[in-house]
């Protein structure tokens, strides 16, 4: 596979496109399991029973003073 073909699989793969912004790294924010909370409900809704389980994973669930990315990713 070329890296044209790479992109273009990437392109139509994904629903919107590649994200076109930085990944930033921060501490540990306290806020972050009500937030996910919230996104986890909208989600919920939207699939209904189809959702077996929703989790909150990666380094934005892990609390203490690492860096994790700024935002949460949904």
């Amino acid at each position: 596979m070329t890296e044209q073909s790479i992109e273009a699989t990437w392109q139509t793969g994904l629903i919107g496109g590649v994200e076109k912004r930085d990944i930033v790294l921060s501490t540990y924010r306290p806020e972050r399991p009500a937030q996910f909370d919230r996104h986890k409900s909208i989600v919920a809704e939207a699939l209904g029973a189809r959702a077996l389980g929703i989790e909150h994973i990666g380094s934005t669930a892990v609390p203490g003073p690492r860096p994790s990315r700024s935002s949460i990713c949904s």
